[in-house]
């Protein structure tokens, strides 16, 4: 359970998040990326399941740079497709380096509905083998 601090802190991250609204993605034709709450309800939750206060934290903390993720050339664009049902998802993941901090920002489309933000999130550096 959240504690009144924690929700506090969630609520005035849910507010920056519904000003983003939509942002003009270059790599999409300036075809507008929109932020609606299936992508805030992600940042939440992992299915059903409530995600750890901390991994929250770090997560919601990377929304201010939403437009600087989607806006830049030299992100790296990695894309995906996935089959469900009677569904087609696509999924690409913009990589960038943010403060020294590998960053990515994963946008949805399920069949030819509106592209959405769907996950934001730092990637742990790997160690060379």
């Amino acid at each position: 359970m959240l504690s009144f601090d924690q929700k506090q802190f969630i609520l005035k991250y849910k507010a920056l998040y519904k000003t983003i609204g939509s942002i003009k993605c270059p790599y999409f034709n300036n075809e507008f990326v929109f932020f609606n709450r299936k992508g805030f309800n992600h940042f939440l939750r992992k299915g059903r399941d409530p995600r750890a206060f901390e991994i929250l934290v770090k997560r919601l903390c990377l929304l201010p740079y939403c437009k600087y993720i989607l806006t830049n050339k030299n992100s790296i664009i990695k894309y995906r497709i996935k089959r469900n049902k009677d569904s087609i998802y696509q999924f690409w993941g913009f990589t960038i380096n943010v403060n020294h901090h590998l960053v990515r920002l994963v946008i949805r489309q399920r069949n030819l509905g509106r592209k959405h933000f769907f996950s934001l999130f730092p990637i742990k550096h790997q160690t060379p083998r």
